[in-house]
């Protein structure tokens, strides 16, 4: 993993953790990255939560374009057109959250399901929550969808975080 990756895993943790302690009133701060998986671990005391961080796509071409740009490489493309985008940023969100869902990440573990969709506003996301799936068995303490979002008009929302699943404790 690259420097790049791992400055964007920890700024999606950091924003998450800074609105979950002002939700929760606890004071976690980040600690250390997680070995292979989880990818972050944040400490209060002597509690531990762990994030495992997913970000998910338009498609492929809309990661390869975004990654590009990220990575600052030279002839990055300027721009990604697509297909039925907002079914297909759901379908990716599915398979992401089924294929973490799969795997045993220890106790105390939340999944933060991230995405940058500049073609789909806040309010458009809110309309597509319910196509969204969780499994019934997972392992996690909580699933959220932290996004980062495009603005119009009629939704001027750029950021926000929403709960798929109700933390456990």
């Amino acid at each position: 993993m690259d420097t790049i990756q791992k400055q964007h895993e920890l700024a999606i943790g950091d924003a998450f953790i800074t609105q979950f302690n002002q939700q929760q009133g606890t004071q976690y701060v980040f600690h250390r990255r997680g070995n292979k998986a989880p990818d972050l671990v944040y400490r209060h005391g002597d509690l531990k939560l762990q994030l495992e961080i997913v970000t998910c796509y338009y498609d492929t071409n809309d990661a390869k374009t975004k990654w590009q740009i990220a990575r600052n490489l030279p002839n990055a493309p300027t721009g990604w057109s697509g297909v039925d985008f907002d079914q297909a940023l759901v379908a990716n969100i599915n398979a992401k959250i089924h294929d973490k869902c799969a795997k045993d990440y220890g106790p105390n573990c939340m999944l933060i399901v991230y995405i940058s969709p500049n073609l789909t506003t806040f309010k458009e996301m809110e309309a597509l929550l319910p196509r969204i799936e969780i499994p019934s068995k997972h392992g996690f303490a909580g699933i959220y969808l932290v996004g980062n979002f495009g603005i119009s008009s009629e939704s001027t929302v750029s950021y926000a975080i929403r709960t798929l699943t109700p933390v456990s404790g």
